[in-house]
This record gives structure tokens, sequence and C-alpha cells, in this order.
């Protein structure tokens, strides 16, 4: 199952709140954006994701609301590894990318309506 794109600026903003909300966890954050640059995140279903290994081994992990699989994980289980990074990072960006998306298509629809009645208030359509 692929993961949905999203758009350079909409990923860029993601990891920024990322950041922002999260000071103390910037590396893995950052090293959560390289994995999402080199296309490491896959959707499986609608609770897992692969992530895959940054050291080219072709190992992954799974990520599940309840964690990953990694070692990290494993020793800090109060933290968020660079997978679960990744993971949450990317789905905020999706999140962020179909609001826009949602907000241009209404935009659209609202300037149409309104320049549709404005001509018809004018008698020049019927």
């Amino acid at each position: 199952m692929a993961t949905a794109s999203v758009t350079l600026s909409t990923l860029q903003d993601a990891i920024a709140r990322a950041i922002a909300q999260a000071p103390a966890a910037r590396a893995r954050i950052e090293r959560a954006a390289v994995l999402i640059g080199l296309g490491a995140v896959e959707k499986l279903d609608e609770t897992t994701y692969r992530v895959s290994s940054q050291t080219g081994s072709g190992e992954s992990y799974a990520v599940t609301p309840g964690g990953c699989t990694c070692v990290d994980a494993q020793r800090h289980p109060n933290g968020r590894c660079k997978h679960a990074w990744a993971v949450r990072i990317t789905l905020a960006a999706q999140i962020a990318e179909q609001r826009r998306r949602e907000q241009a298509a209404r935009a659209v629809v609202t300037a149409d309506a309104v320049a549709l009645a404005y001509s018809r208030s004018i008698g020049w359509a019927a």
C-alpha cells in the first residue's frame, strides 16, 4: 500500500512543527526527516507502517500506535524513535495536505458560486 504524497513545503512545515513541539527530540526528528526523504516510510494497513533502516542492510521496522520494533524504541520506551517520528511527521503532513486541498477546492467552488450569483443578479446569466 503506497503512502500518499505531499508537497515539500507541507512536509517542511510538519517537520518544523514537530521540532517546535518537541525540541529535545530534534536530532531524532531530523533523522526521521532523512528517512522520509529517502522514501523509507511505507503504509502497510490502517495502523501499521514499515520504515526501512538507514543502514542499507535491508532491515525494516514495524511502527504501530503501540510503538516501534527497533532497538532504540525498546531501550527508551517512554520516548519516540526516529522511525516513529517519521511516521508521525508523514501522517501530520498528509493531514495538512488534505486540508489544504479541501480548502482550495472549497475556495474555487465558492468563487464560482459568487460569480454566477453576481452575473444572474445583473442579468448576464439565466
